[in-house]
């Protein structure tokens, strides 16, 4: 069988060439794509409740630093989405800083820094890990507790605080 050269001049290529790419984005739009909101299960870690640390009774002028070391079974590097509350006196949402309704203007004298620290996170054990640190800028001493949690994509894994 012969070629039908009427079929293969650059003109009719072109136009068969845009009709097959037409296809092929169309079919990539309505195909399930492998990452994204629609696709991607996460978990919390620890996966019932929550890390927890204190109380801890810090003077006026003093300061301490909560860790929590968050470790997945899986060895695959993983996005990680890390919460933190911190409350001040009583374990209770009504003292949760800043907007706590029962706390006080003392209460509310206090810096708070969360991050996940690089240098203490490891990239060959998949472990981050977050740090609060919490300064008592008042005259009063206080008591600090915080409660932490994890997000990442669906594994297992664990926590220490």
């Amino acid at each position: 069988m012969g070629i039908n050269k009427a079929e293969n001049s650059l003109d009719k290529q072109l136009v068969n060439r845009i009709i097959a790419l037409e296809r092929a984005m169309r079919e990539l739009k309505t195909a399930l794509q492998p990452i994204g909101a629609d696709v991607l299960n996460v978990q919390p870690l620890p996966t019932g409740g929550y890390a927890y640390g204190g109380p801890v009774t810090l003077p006026a002028g003093q300061s301490t630093t909560f860790y929590a070391v968050f470790t997945p079974d899986s060895s695959i590097l993983t996005l990680w989405n890390i919460l933190a509350s911190v409350y001040v006196d009583t374990n209770n949402p009504n003292n949760q800083f800043p907007n706590g309704s029962a706390l006080s203007a003392g209460q509310l004298n206090m810096r708070q820094y969360m991050w996940i620290d690089f240098g203490d996170s490891s990239d060959f054990f998949n472990s981050r890990v977050f740090k609060v640190r919490i300064e008592n800028t008042d005259t009063a001493s206080h008591d600090y507790y915080v409660r932490i949690r994890a997000y990442l994509p669906t594994l297992s894994g664990s926590t220490t605080s």
